[in-house]
């Protein structure tokens, strides 16, 4: 048997048995092994809850608080949604400003004569007003414009339609000195497509002529400027036509339709060709496609007029002002030469008659 200082090691004890308080009871030495680890993982156990239900009720404490500032915030929150209540009633009571109709930063409103009272913004106080029947004077009257430009001076431009003596309806403006492109030359009045049937003025139209504004490259009555003199020659040489507008004809019938005089643009045109020049060069001719107003899904859109082999049409045009410029040209330089050839014939005459009496 082997023994340690004395005393017997490896001996079998498990089957021993001994009581833990020295009490009556007694287990064997196992039970008790197993007993004290089962007390063991208890404690661990009971250690583990106890700080799981510390950490829970310190969540259950921010809880809380939070709850009760989220309390706060939704008293204070009812309590500006009640001041606000209020004073959008107070404000609701208030009679609207009847000074704001059509004023700027004020409302849109329908005035005493049924027309819309509209602002269009601060700048130069500007207002619209749509529709306005004040003057009873006119059959018809769609549209009123009135701008105040300052404090001091107030402007009322008005456009209404309205129907004349002779049944044609109108556009008519009042309180407008002049209508103007927003750039020099930058807008057109009309177009080859769709002229103005007639243009009515007290005075002649004007034409910017000044020398700042053109590049000289020759004069007409300048025997050398070859072109200039083959132009003038073949407009000279055209015949003055009398015709009827085709539109004229077909509005008024054949017998009411008036005379005109003038020239026919592929005359003009052929005569120049014929004289060796390039009629597109020249101002005082044109040729310009057609186009016509279509309705395409609800817009209006232009498309090219095609003639029956779904070609494009043109329409030829003349300015008489630069082709009357050349004829009197034309005209000068004829009545120069018949000028000489009389003072010639004059001379000759002179001289016979001088040595007849001789």
């Amino acid at each position: 048997m082997a023994t340690t200082y004395g005393a017997p090691t490896n001996l079998d004890l498990s089957a021993c048995s001994v009581t833990a308080t020295g009490g009556t009871t007694s287990q064997t030495l196992a039970d008790m092994g197993k007993a004290v680890a089962d007390n063991a993982t208890a404690v661990a156990t009971a250690t583990s809850n106890a700080s799981d239900a510390k950490s829970a009720a310190t969540q259950a404490g921010h809880d809380a608080a939070n709850a009760l500032t989220a309390a706060s915030s939704a008293s204070a929150a009812a309590a500006t949604a009640q001041s606000t209540a209020t004073a959008a009633q107070t404000a609701a009571a208030n009679a609207v400003q009847t000074s704001q109709a059509g004023a700027a930063n004020g409302y849109t409103a329908i005035n005493a004569n049924g027309g819309v009272v509209v602002p269009v913004g601060s700048n130069n106080n500007a207002t619209l007003i749509y529709g306005d029947g004040a003057d009873t004077t006119k059959t018809i009257q769609s549209l009123t414009q009135r701008m105040i430009s300052n404090g001091t001076t107030t402007i009322n431009a008005l456009i209404w339609g309205i129907v004349d003596s002779d049944s044609k309806s109108a556009l008519t403006l009042s309180g407008v000195d002049r209508v103007r492109p927003a750039g020099d030359g930058s807008s057109d009045l009309g177009s080859a497509s769709f002229a103005y049937g007639n243009i009515y003025s007290k005075t002649a139209v004007q034409v910017t002529s000044d020398a700042t504004q053109k590049t000289v490259i020759g004069s007409l009555g300048d025997v050398s400027y070859t072109d200039g003199q083959k132009l003038a020659a073949a407009l000279f040489g055209l015949d003055t036509c009398m015709f009827q507008l085709n539109a004229s004809i077909a509005e008024k019938g054949a017998d009411a339709a008036r005379l005109h005089a003038g020239f026919i643009a592929q005359q003009v045109q052929a005569a120049i060709t014929a004289a060796g020049l390039d009629p597109a060069k020249y101002a005082l001719w044109t040729n310009t496609p057609v186009y016509q107003d279509k309705v395409v899904d609800g817009s209006v859109v232009q498309s090219p007029v095609l003639d029956g082999e779904g070609k494009q049409v043109y329409m030829q045009m003349l300015r008489y002002d630069q082709i009357l410029c050349v004829l009197f040209e034309a005209a000068k330089a004829k009545i120069a030469a018949q000028e000489n050839a009389l003072s010639a014939l004059t001379t000759r005459v002179a001289a016979l008659e001088a040595k007849a009496g001789a």
